[in-house]
């Protein structure tokens, strides 16, 4: 069943439709929110979330467009209310930084970890960006379209995300400045 034949069906009420939708949007969804918020049970929660939500408002949706940016934009924006909630909490300082318990040998992880250090230290709409491109495969009109936004802007910020990384990533001595131009 394809997208538009799930979210129709899911519309009339059909119990096996709504299975679907959660099944077919859960993975892609759960991704996102991990990235964006970098805790696990945050992410399963705001996924949830997300999902309660576009099931919801489902008759909002323009039958004429894709489904799936349509979902996503929905957990982006259930994400930065969670982010906006999260940091009106008032978090201890031993909680904004934490140490590696163990140092790692493993280059590749040594590079997801350091990564993900440096995509939490950029701007937010940045992240976005890089995270929907780079992590989630999609293509420019579809980030501009979940971002609500020009496809220059998203270009725009793409490139300032990967400048602003790579900076992070040499600063914290991830890669060697050799193996990183900045241009």
């Amino acid at each position: 069943m394809d997208d538009k034949e799930c979210a129709l069906r899911c519309l009339d009420g059909e119990q096996s439709a709504i299975r679907f939708f959660v099944e077919r949007f859960h993975g892609p969804l759960f991704k996102l929110c991990w990235r964006r918020l970098r805790n696990r049970e945050d992410a399963e929660d705001v996924t949830q979330e997300s999902l309660v939500r576009a099931l919801q408002y489902l008759r909002r949706w323009d039958p004429e467009r894709p489904l799936a940016p349509w979902v996503i934009k929905i957990a982006m924006n259930c994400c930065s209310s969670h982010i906006t909630k999260r940091n009106r909490q008032i978090q201890p300082v031993e909680s904004l930084v934490e140490a590696p318990a163990k140092q790692c040998q493993a280059v590749t992880f040594e590079l997801s970890e350091g990564l993900q250090m440096a995509l939490s230290k950029i701007r937010d709409q940045h992240r976005t960006c890089f995270v929907l491109f780079h992590l989630q495969g999609l293509d420019i009109a579809r980030i501009a379209e979940i971002m609500d936004c020009p496809k220059g802007t998203v270009k725009t910020w793409l490139h300032r995300a990967r400048l602003d990384l790579g900076q992070l990533l040499v600063s914290q001595g991830v890669v060697s400045r050799e193996g990183y131009e900045v241009h």
